[in-house]
């Protein structure tokens, strides 16, 4: 390494939509693959898409959600054979959930997965991994909260807590003496920015300030964190309007039947990880990052498809990337 380079994780999130493996027994049902070659196509697109962001990112650890833990592995085995892979729930019923892939030798440690109270069975385990490095300890939590239903919205304020918790828990821990402790929360959220549980369920907020000021006498009482939202600078066009671009995006998520875009995929970040000085969030570095086979015919993130053994589309959703950097050892 330069020396005037310091070191870093360079981080991913993508949601990679409706990535199931093939079991006969499910075949025909809603997300879940018709055909082997229906998989085997999904893979293939997945693999190029990942192999090229390992190629011109490198990141230490990605997120990816709404996989199958078998497809996980398999995808490990294929495309990511320098990464472990950590999974909430490895039970042979278990269906779409978040697994993270985080490079061998990388220094990340993977914790008990966190999961809400008081939600459906179906609601998705959120992966927890901790990075040691320059008596720092920066803690990343992987989601993806409840998308749409009977009170999913009230469901998401439930993860949202859960992640406050933890996050308190971890900031707080009395036992820990030797490193200062830092969170970083990415994942689809089903929310955008500006939704309430943000700053109800979270002490999300779109300035820096606001998640650097120091402790008030009730964030004890109430085991507030408060957290710098970094999407809020994702919303919207990324171009102005007179400067050509060869692909535009105005979000990290589009909804076809809407035709609208949305930001639900989002990082959030401790104060402590905003300024000058190691450890602190690259934000220069965190951005959407589109991959090959991500747009359709249309110009839009296109759901896979599987119609007649004709393949389209690769996912709804646009990934983000970035990188926290840590001091000099």
């Amino acid at each position: 390494m330069s020396p005037n380079v310091l070191p870093a994780i360079r981080f991913a999130w993508w949601n990679v939509n409706n990535f199931a493996h093939y079991d006969a027994n499910r075949a025909g049902q809603e997300r879940w693959p018709l055909e082997p070659p229906a998989y085997a196509e999904k893979c293939a697109r997945v693999d190029a898409a990942l192999q090229h962001l390992v190629a011109t990112r490198s990141p230490d650890v990605v997120g990816l959600g709404e996989i199958t833990a078998a497809a996980a592995e398999e995808l490990r085995n294929r495309a990511l054979p320098g990464y472990d892979l950590v999974v909430p729930d490895r039970a042979p019923n278990a269906t779409f959930q978040v697994a993270v892939f985080h490079r061998i030798g990388a220094r990340l440690r993977s914790r008990q997965p966190l999961f809400a109270d008081k939600v459906p069975p179906t609601t998705r385990g959120m992966v927890v991994l901790d990075c040691e490095r320059a008596r720092h300890c920066v803690r990343f939590i992987f989601c993806h909260w409840t998308a749409f239903g009977d009170n999913s919205e009230t469901y998401r304020g439930r993860q949202a807590e859960a992640v406050s918790d933890n996050a308190y828990a971890f900031l707080n821990d009395p036992r820990r003496t030797t490193s200062t402790p830092h969170v970083v929360v990415m994942g689809d959220l089903n929310a955008e920015p500006f939704q309430h549980q943000f700053g109800s369920s979270l002490g999300a907020s779109r300035d820096r300030d606001r998640s650097r000021q120091r402790p008030h006498p009730s964030d004890r009482d109430v085991r507030r964190v408060r957290f710098y939202n970094a999407s809020w600078r994702l919303l919207g066009e990324r171009h102005a309007n007179d400067i050509v671009a060869s692909q535009q995006w105005a979000g990290t998520y589009y909804n076809a039947g809407d035709r609208a875009w949305h930001t639900y995929d989002q990082l959030l970040v401790t104060g402590g990880l905003l300024g000058g000085n190691p450890p602190y969030l690259e934000e220069s570095s965190f951005e959407i990052t589109p991959l090959p086979g991500c747009f359709g015919a249309g110009g839009k993130p296109e759901a896979f498809t599987w119609l007649s053994g004709v393949a389209s589309g690769l996912s709804d959703h646009l990934p983000i990337t970035g990188r926290i950097v840590f001091p000099a050892s």
